[in-house]
């Protein structure tokens, strides 16, 4: 086991998922009940980030959404990397929001990272 302070997985790494069409009710509401809503929160937060940051698969970028307790109630957690290839140059930052809405946290740390200059690290 590596520990996330050490180092981040990459973004939706581990996570599984059950695809059907969106126009058939009977099979949305039949996977209803394995759908982990944190979890699901989690993957989103962590593939906006990605997609804000144009990165590519093989890009160094690591992500890990968490669903916390904070001082004013359950917060969404997302902790990101983004480096070089070869390690020398890295960022890594935090950010909490509501779970709520996954996709805005992602891109809001992402463009933060990208206000550091991210971008010059995250090109295939």
């Amino acid at each position: 086991v590596i520990d996330p302070a050490d180092m981040l997985p990459a973004p939706g790494q581990g996570a599984l998922a059950i695809e059907c069409a969106a126009d058939r009710a009977e099979l949305i509401a039949a996977v209803q009940p394995v759908l982990d809503h944190h979890a699901d929160a989690c993957v989103r937060a962590e593939r906006a980030l990605l997609a804000t940051l144009e990165a590519g698969c093989t890009a160094p970028v690591g992500a890990l959404g968490q669903i916390v307790q904070g001082p004013a109630g359950i917060n969404l957690r997302l902790a990101a990397f983004v480096g070089t290839a070869d390690g020398r140059s890295q960022l890594r930052r935090s950010l909490a929001g509501s779970p709520l809405e996954p996709e805005a946290l992602g891109a809001d740390l992402a463009r933060r990272l990208l206000d550091e200059g991210a971008g010059r690290f995250t090109t295939d």
